[in-house]
């Protein structure tokens, strides 16, 4: 009768230890955090941070306005990406392009509208040529520079003459409109940037910023990652 009463004891237990094994698996799955694809982490939405509060710096804005602008901006960020991402995929570069400006034209509008009770007339005009701009490259750009953890006072240089860049292209392309031309060539005013960025950079920073920067199409990964998305949805409606 002893030997009986041990042995189900010991099953009991058994029992009970597996149970603890199986709640402990369950709960570390599912507080493991989620890991992007091939185990890359997006840091688009850190960019916009370190390009709102760049931008609010050159300006001077005080404390709250910058917050306040960075909070526009991210909304605005997140809701022009989206709206690129629901445009439908149109096979005339002329008419995706047409489709792509209208897209910015709207986002910057509706931007503009949402920062009238945080800046002035003035400082808004100042704004949109460069946090308005929903520029890919500058994103792209933004996010080499972070992962070259460069000092503070490093940063901020770099940051400047990436704004400027942002801000000289952007004019480039308002007259090219007018002309109703293309959008003109970036690789001038990436190769304007390059050479600033050598006084700042050292030479292993600078081959490496040089690989994250260079497309051979001259799109960064956002403007890829946006399209491969599109044409994977149209490829599933072909097969449909």
């Amino acid at each position: 009768m002893k030997e009986f009463l041990n042995t189900q004891l010991r099953m009991h237990l058994a029992t009970f230890l597996a149970m603890c094994i199986a709640l402990s698996t369950t709960a570390f799955a599912q507080n493991k955090p989620v890991e992007k694809k091939n185990g890359k982490k997006d840091n688009t939405e850190a960019a916009w941070k370190l390009q709102a509060q760049s931008v609010s710096e050159e300006l001077g804005l005080s404390k709250d306005q910058t917050a306040k602008l960075t909070a526009a901006y991210l909304a605005a960020e997140k809701g022009h990406k989206q709206a690129l991402k629901e445009l439908p995929e149109e096979k005339d570069k002329d008419k995706s392009r047409a489709a792509t400006q209208a897209a910015i034209e709207k986002d910057r509008a509706n931007f503009a509208a949402s920062l009238k009770d945080v800046l002035t007339e003035e400082l808004v005009a100042k704004v949109l040529p460069t946090l308005g701009s929903f520029n890919a490259k500058w994103d792209g750009f933004v996010v080499a520079l972070q992962n070259l953890k460069l000092e503070k006072a490093a940063m901020k240089s770099a940051m400047k003459l990436v704004i400027n860049y942002v801000t000289e292209y952007e004019a480039a392309s308002v007259e090219s409109m007018k002309s109703l031309s293309h959008k003109p060539n970036s690789k001038p005013f990436k190769a304007k940037l390059d050479t600033g960025l050598s006084g700042i950079l050292s030479a292993d920073q600078m081959k490496m910023w040089k690989t994250a920067t260079a497309t051979s199409d001259g799109k960064n990964k956002s403007d890829t990652t946006i399209k491969s998305d599109k044409t994977k949805k149209s490829d599933k409606s072909k097969k449909k």
